[in-house]
C-alpha cells in the first residue's frame, strides 16, 4: 500500500487558480518546479508541529508577543511573508500599469479593485496577501 501525498498538488493549484482568477497573473506553481513564491507559500501553510503550536499560543497571547518568540518557525514565517509581500506588490504595479496603458478593466479582482480608487497600493497588496490566505 502506498501513500499519496496531494497537499503540495493542491497548494499549487489554489495558488495557480487564484493568481489567475483573481489577479490576471501566472504564478507557475503547477508548471515550475520551486520559485520564491511557492516555496515562501509553502512555508506560511505548512502544517508543522511548530506552526501548530503557535496557532494555539496566538489564541492565548497577542500575536505581537508570540512573533517574538525567537524560534526558527518566526524566522521562516517573516522571511517567507517578504517574499509573498514584495510578489504581491509586483502584482499590483503591474496592475496598475497594465490598467494606465489601455485603459480597460479585465474582470479579476485586482482590476475592479484597483479601477475603483477607493485602495491604495498598500491597502491591495494587504488585500492580494488576504485572498492568497484564503486560497
Amino acid at each position: 500500500m502506498s501513500i499519496v501525498d496531494i497537499s503540495v498538488w493542491l497548494s499549487s493549484a489554489t495558488l495557480d487558480i487564484f493568481g489567475t482568477a483573481a489577479l490576471d497573473h501566472d504564478f507557475k506553481a503547477l508548471t515550475t518546479t520551486e520559485t520564491d513564491m511557492k516555496i515562501a507559500y509553502k512555508k506560511v501553510f505548512s502544517p508543522s508541529k511548530a506552526a501548530r503550536v503557535l496557532a494555539a499560543l496566538n489564541t492565548v497571547f497577542p500575536r505581537w508577543i508570540v512573533r517574538g518568540i525567537p524560534i526558527k518557525r518566526n524566522g521562516e514565517l517573516e522571511e517567507a511573508s517578504a517574499v509573498i509581500k514584495k510578489t504581491c506588490k509586483e502584482i499590483v504595479q503591474n496592475s496598475r500599469a497594465k490598467r494606465a496603458k489601455t485603459n480597460k478593466t479585465d474582470l479579476e479582482i485586482l482590476s475592479v479593485a484597483t479601477e475603483s480608487g477607493f485602495f491604495s497600493d498598500e491597502e491591495l497588496i494587504d488585500q492580494v496577501m488576504t485572498f492568497l490566505a484564503a486560497g
